[in-house]
């Protein structure tokens, strides 16, 4: 009985560890990359994860563990808990389809031009100051709620 017991307490250690290591990143800032990153990217047969350093496989421990969000290519985090993303670097990556970033508020500089962006979400990102979008083929782009400075580029 005290060998079950100490077992049960060891697995529960276990499972209270496992998911406040899962809690490094912010979910909101994860479920907008989970979200773009399963999109199909400018290259055939591809989507954007790929583009951006992920493997295929990656997408599918992506509710267990955080360990793909350090191999996205171009993302900057803060170092509080749960980490923020701060900047995104995804110039001239092939990526495409839409990006709703709305939810992470913690963004402060975007640079996303020469891609195949056809949305972009940047609302209600108050801390943003830098955005770069151009040599997209954007049909909607979404800046209200911001704007941390006046610069803006986007054609």
């Amino acid at each position: 009985m005290k060998n079950i017991c100490t077992s049960l307490l060891c697995l529960l250690l276990f499972a209270g560890w496992n998911s406040a290591a899962a809690q490094n990143y912010h979910e909101s800032d994860k479920a907008a990359l989970r979200a773009f990153l399963r999109q199909p990217s400018a290259t055939a047969g591809e989507i954007n994860a790929q583009r951006l350093g992920l493997a295929v496989a990656d997408t599918l421990i992506w509710t267990t563990n955080e360990d793909w969000v350090a191999q996205v290519a171009g993302l900057t985090w803060n170092a509080t808990t749960p980490k923020r993303v701060t900047r995104i670097i995804w110039s001239l990556e092939g990526v495409a389809g839409s990006l709703n970033l709305n939810g992470c508020t913690e963004l402060t500089d975007l640079n996303c031009g020469v891609n195949q962006l056809t949305a972009l979400d940047v609302s209600n990102n108050t801390a943003l100051g830098y955005l770069e979008c151009y040599g997209n083929q954007l049909t909607a782009l979404d800046v209200s709620n911001n704007w941390a400075s006046s610069e803006e580029e986007t054609s």
